[in-house]
């Protein structure tokens, strides 16, 4: 009972701090910290800053599009925010720099930009692939309608770590050990007030405890003699 109590907890805890709400949060329009502590991506080293000469274009210049800063081409215009252009009828805008966000799909490892607000809603789908040697903007296709997606591959679209990241390893070591707490905590709970234990009893499956340093002590001179034993002989008379 007590041991499924702890489960019970540990899984509950576990799941309360790992979660299923993994992602990459926006702090510029340029960039995103992964919460799991991933790291960081920032493709501000991509943008152009001169407002009619947009840093990439796709599918024979059909589209246009640049990071963080927003331009000038055709009816696309810096004074709407675009981020995204489609040079159809003169210039429709695929997505502003104002309603980006960022999203990471857990599946595949994969940030993705997201520009909304365009020209008859349309919106724009760049996901990230991390490559360290080479610089490429593809589109894609248009899927739905108004809906188009690209990928943009270059070294600024990998995960790089940040001096207030935590490593999934810390992440893993804080889980555990807060896991362990709850464990004792709750368990000596259970024993005192259930069972009225006192002393080393309360503490949970203590006989496992109190002999897991003999069980260690064991183990490592397993592990350094090979498992033989050492043989004794009796003196002959």
């Amino acid at each position: 009972m007590l041991f499924r109590f702890a489960l019970l907890l540990s899984s509950l805890f576990a799941s309360c701090v790992q979660g299923n709400d993994v992602k990459c949060e926006k702090k510029s329009s340029c960039s995103c910290d992964m919460n799991n502590g991933m790291g960081r991506i920032d493709l501000s080293s991509l943008a152009s800053k001169d407002k009619n000469n947009p840093r990439f274009n796709a599918d024979n210049n059909r589209y246009t599009y640049n990071p963080c800063f927003s331009f000038n081409q055709g009816d696309c215009t810096a004074e709407n925010e675009v981020a995204v252009c489609q040079l159809d009828d003169g210039g429709l805008s695929c997505g502003t720099q104002t309603n980006m966000t960022f999203q990471y799909d857990p599946g595949t490892g994969i940030v993705s930009v997201i520009y909304k607000g365009g020209d008859g809603d349309r919106l724009s789908h760049i996901e990230l692939h991390c490559s360290e040697n080479s610089t490429v903007f593809d589109f894609v296709e248009e899927n739905p309608s108004y809906h188009y997606n690209f990928k943009l591959y270059d070294k600024n679209c990998c995960f790089v770590s940040t001096s207030n990241s935590i490593s999934a390893g810390s992440i893993l070591v804080i889980i555990f050990f807060c896991l362990l707490v709850t464990y004792f905590g709750a368990g000596v709970l259970y024993m005192k007030l259930r069972s009225g234990a006192r002393g080393k009893e309360m503490i949970p499956n203590h006989s496992f405890w109190l002999g897991l340093p003999g069980m260690v002590k064991n183990g490592i001179l397993f592990v350094f003699t090979c498992g033989r034993k050492k043989e004794t002989y009796d003196p002959l008379p």
